[in-house]
């Protein structure tokens, strides 16, 4: 079996919005990728609400498999919430992030 390449993906991720600001940027370059995250990082400084993720991975389907919490719907996660804090009860910890 040949070996994949290894690719790099960049994902910025908005706290506040639950959500990716935009698809994920994919280098084949590794260089390319560390400039690219760089810049993302030096943009996004002062905003404690967005996480700059940069990822290694044979392609995006095993990083939505790994890092699944970037990708997933995450309004039942903000309704158990709710639901909780509502009731005075506590939530429960997701089994998966």
């Amino acid at each position: 079996m040949p070996a994949r390449r290894l690719r790099h993906f960049l994902l910025i991720f908005d706290h506040k919005r639950d959500r990716l600001r935009d698809p994920p940027l994919q280098f084949d370059d590794p260089t390319e990728a560390v400039e690219a995250y760089a810049q993302a990082e030096r943009t996004y400084d002062q905003d404690d609400a967005v996480e700059v993720v940069l990822i290694g991975s044979d392609s995006i389907a095993t990083v939505q498999r790994t890092h699944a919490n970037y990708f997933a719907d995450r309004a039942f996660e903000r309704w158990v919430t709710s639901v909780s804090s509502s009731t005075g009860a506590d939530a429960p910890t997701p089994a998966l992030q």
